[in-house]
This record gives C-alpha cells, sequence and structure tokens, in this order.
C-alpha cells in the first residue's frame, strides 16, 4: 500500500557513523523478498580515513541498484528508490 511504500523509501539506507567501532563507517540497505518483505541487508564498510562525505551518494547508489537487482531475483516487485 502507498504508507508502506513512502516508509520503506525513508528507512532504505541506513548508516554507522563510528558508533559500533572507531575508525569504521558503513552503509547498509535492505534486500526484499517476493512479499516484499526486508530479509536481509546489504552493506560496506571502510576506514574512516578513506571516508570522503562527498562520495556518499556515489556508495548509496551502487548499494540501492545492488539491492534492487538481488530483490528483483528473489521476486520482489516493487525496487527501492
Amino acid at each position: 500500500d502507498a504508507m508502506r511504500s513512502v516508509t520503506r523509501r525513508l528507512m532504505a539506507v541506513g548508516a554507522d557513523r563510528e558508533e559500533f567501532d572507531d575508525h569504521i563507517r558503513c552503509i547498509g540497505v535492505p534486500l526484499f523478498d517476493r512479499l516484499n518483505q526486508p530479509i536481509a541487508g546489504l552493506s560496506i564498510s571502510f576506514p574512516t580515513f578513506r571516508f570522503n562525505e562527498a562520495d556518499a551518494p556515489k556508495f548509496i547508489q551502487m548499494l540501492k541498484d545492488a539491492s534492487n537487482a538481488i530483490s528483483a531475483r528473489m521476486g520482489c516487485m516493487h525496487p527501492l528508490l
């Protein structure tokens, strides 16, 4: 339904900014099954000294593209934006 779609878009990306480990950053997205339910996650992690905030949109788009492709293979009909 429409509300679920809006909620998915708002929650589409998660980030860890050294909350778990010092000097480590992580960006992640969910993977969805044929019922469009989140069933797993896909993420990248890197040391903070190699992370440039200006590159975040590029990494996020790469993760979303991968999530869409994997989720589609699992039957998801409504990919992330």
